[in-house]
């Protein structure tokens, strides 16, 4: 599954995303839902391609007061001209990823997701950052079980600077 991101993690990303998520800067939204917008036209999904965003830990949501991924996925559906839903769900809730190791990711998220529709339906998967793709391959995983073609995944930014970036 290609996996595009719109630019690396770092310099500018670990500090705005977080301030994003967890601050409180909404205002932020529409930069950065142009971004996510930027990596999925690379992907070249088709007109019927619907946005999932992958989801956050319930726990994360309640903290935050609102469903960051959920947020981003409107933008880029805004900006994209494409439709979005909210197929995912968590079944079970794992650690929080950002405290784990990199072997710790992948078992932590197996067998985490489900999807509550999305059969016979092209998707993209969006997200915020990628780090080892643990959370997107599950995500994948649960889609693709549910009947989905997963075209992609979509990232604002990129840990590891494995994916494609930057972007206009």
């Amino acid at each position: 599954m290609p996996v595009v991101a719109a630019n690396p993690y770092r310099p500018v990303l670990e500090h705005a995303i977080p301030a994003y998520k967890d601050d409180g800067a909404l205002h932020l939204t529409r930069f950065l839902g142009g971004r996510l917008a930027l990596a999925v036209r690379a992907l070249g999904p088709p007109p019927e391609t619907v946005l999932v965003p992958v989801p956050s830990l319930p726990a994360a949501v309640r903290r935050r007061g609102f469903d960051h991924a959920a947020t981003l996925a409107r933008s880029a559906a805004g900006e994209t001209g494409l439709r979005w839903r909210r197929w995912l769900v968590r079944r079970r809730t794992g650690m929080d990823q950002s405290v784990l190791g990199r072997g710790e990711r992948r078992a932590n998220v197996t067998g985490s997701m489900g999807a509550r529709g999305g059969a016979g339906q092209v998707v993209v998967l969006v997200d915020d950052v990628v780090t080892t793709g643990s959370t997107v391959i599950e995500a994948c995983r649960a889609l693709e079980e549910a009947g989905a073609l997963v075209w992609g995944a979509a990232v604002i930014g990129d840990v590891d600077h494995r994916n494609a970036f930057p972007l206009a």
